[in-house]
């Protein structure tokens, strides 16, 4: 009964969001509770909830100080210049664009962080997008498909996890992995391409001049910043543009911005170097980040506070979304449909079926990475797997190889922090960015699951 509510809440949470029945937090916190009080655990609610959110609020307050920290970026201009060479070096093109999303979101996102990643690649290319009107859930899809490719690196989440809960090395998983991951990149870039024509169509349909979009006159928000006005020049400078104040004379907040150019950027290169080093805690890294940067972009104490709460619109949302996502975790661990919906699932591999037993695990990671959390799925449902795999004769590392493949689905997951992430700061309807990207996501996988088969990382017929 419990793994039938559970996928019950999962499907009806996914359902209502992409019809628009209800908006993504209030189908986090009402949809589990309800399944809560009707499975009987009304007494444990209270507890799991706070557990939940507990679960994610290093994460909520990652991504506060995160948002906060490239807030300031933008504003100061600091992604001009890169925002600037795109255009300039894809003649206005969206398919040009498109691939250099999915080039630059598959580098940035080596250091295994999707969800500094995704901050990286919106601030970079978000103004051009809408500079030339192409659709956020391109955009969005990209960069899901990207970052879910590279986080399979041993630093990343994933491949930690399954060698922790397996005892197995890293190494040991990732290093047959490395041709999935280029299969997987290079997928991703096909399908950057197949997105990009199809904006580049539209958009002449609609008629769109890329010819005057590159005549365009620079970035002119008031700030001298892109994420001001949300537009990009075409311009030759090598440095954000500096604009004029109401009377007609230089800014010279932004003449200030213009010389703090390089502190930003060497501020910036430091906290990214120090995140993958993992100097300190993520969150304490971007929040000392932010205060530096602060301290440098606005000297003044009443300018700071006006900056923050400018940015108050950005954040809230975001960390609301989390922690009611932490509801939604909580209560299908705390109810125990979590541990249920695993063991159904994996209890769906017939016996007589074990040749095929790494190909199996691969497909039914896609729906399993989706409905359950990374906790949940590498703690719990990936050693019975394992189990069952030495049976059939593989190894603990061929079976979590075989997990991995579903990465591509599992990024759109409800319980994936960073989706939420990424939705709100492109400001996307959830519903619609996954009914975009799901189809996409599950191509790629099967295109990774067949590299894994065709390398021999995962074995079929032992």
């Amino acid at each position: 009964m419990l793994a039938s509510f559970g996928y019950a809440v999962v499907v009806l949470f996914i359902v209502l969001i992409m019809t628009k029945r209800l908006s993504a937090i209030v189908a986090l916190i009402l949809i589990p509770l309800a399944a809560g009080l009707l499975v009987g655990k009304g007494d444990v609610l209270g507890d799991a909830v706070l557990d939940g959110i507990r679960s994610l609020a290093p994460t909520a307050a990652l991504l506060t100080f995160a948002i906060l920290f490239f807030s300031v970026m933008i504003d100061v201009g600091l992604f001009d210049p890169l925002v600037r060479l795109a255009l300039k070096v894809s003649g206005a093109d969206p398919v040009k664009i498109a691939v250099a999303t999915a080039v630059l979101t598959l580098l940035v996102s080596l250091d295994g962080d999707g969800s500094s990643t995704y901050l990286i690649v919106c601030a970079a290319f978000l103004p051009l997008y809408d500079r030339l009107g192409m659709s956020r859930l391109v955009l969005a899809t990209i960069a899901l498909l990207a970052v879910a490719c590279t986080n399979l690196t041993p630093w990343g989440g994933p491949v930690s996890r399954a060698s922790s809960a397996l005892k197995v090395e890293p190494a040991e998983i990732f290093l047959p992995m490395i041709p999935v991951m280029i299969a997987g990149a290079l997928a991703t870039v096909i399908v950057a391409g197949v997105l990009g024509l199809r904006e580049r169509r539209r958009l002449t349909w609609a008629g769109v001049s890329f010819a005057e979009v590159m005549a365009g006159d620079g970035v002119t928000p008031s700030s001298g910043s892109v994420g001001a006005s949300g537009s990009a020049g075409a311009g030759d400078s090598a440095e954000p543009v500096e604009p004029e104040g109401a009377d007609g004379a230089a800014d010279p907040l932004a003449a200030w911005h213009r010389r703090v150019y390089w502190v930003n950027a060497a501020l910036t290169l430091g906290l990214m170097a120090c995140l993958v080093l993992e100097v300190w805690p993520l969150a304490l890294l971007f929040a000392t980040g932010f205060a530096l940067a602060m301290l440098v972009n606005f000297p003044q104490v009443a300018e700071q506070g006006r900056r923050i709460n400018s940015y108050s619109s950005s954040v809230i949302p975001i960390i609301s979304l989390i922690l009611a996502a932490g509801v939604f975790v909580g209560v299908l661990e705390g109810t125990g449909m979590v541990d249920a919906m695993g063991a159904a699932l994996v209890g769906v591999i017939p016996d007589g079926l074990g040749t095929f037993y790494g190909p199996l695990v691969a497909v039914t990671a896609l729906p399993l990475t989706f409905a359950l959390s990374n906790e949940a799925y590498y703690f719990g449902v990936l050693p019975l797997l394992a189990e069952g795999g030495a049976a059939h004769g593989l190894s603990a590392a061929e079976v979590a190889r075989a997990a991995l493949t579903g990465a591509p689905v599992h990024a759109l997951s409800p319980l994936v922090a960073s989706l939420y992430l990424l939705s709100g700061r492109l400001q996307l309807n959830l519903g619609d960015l996954q009914r975009k990207a799901l189809p996409w996501a599950l191509a790629v996988s099967v295109v990774m699951i067949a590299a894994t088969l065709l390398t021999g990382a995962v074995p079929v017929g032992r």
